[in-house]
């Protein structure tokens, strides 16, 4: 959880997106900071935490350049899968 927490205070530095977060299978999207104005140094603490960046389909049907993860995807699918089944009556 430390790592998530680094990873995520690191792009904290560059924007504070209002819902920045989806999670398509087991991969978590990283949407509203444009790594183009991350430095080099926080690109590579990033990768190394986990954090990768690439072109992904955005919402306009575009390839956008953005962050995702598959190591803390994996966390946030259980999460929603968790809190999914508990609200089942």
């Amino acid at each position: 959880m430390s790592d998530f927490i680094e990873a995520m205070t690191i792009l904290l530095k560059y924007g504070n997106p209002d819902r920045p977060f989806q999670c398509v299978d087991d991969m978590l999207q990283i949407w509203g900071i444009s790594p183009d104005i991350v430095s080099k140094e926080d690109l590579d603490r990033l990768n190394h935490l986990g954090v990768r960046v690439d072109a992904i389909e955005g919402e306009s049907s575009e390839m956008e350049l953005t962050f995702y993860s598959y190591r803390f995807g994996f966390f946030f699918l259980a999460a929603i899968r968790f809190n999914t089944e508990s609200n089942i009556d």
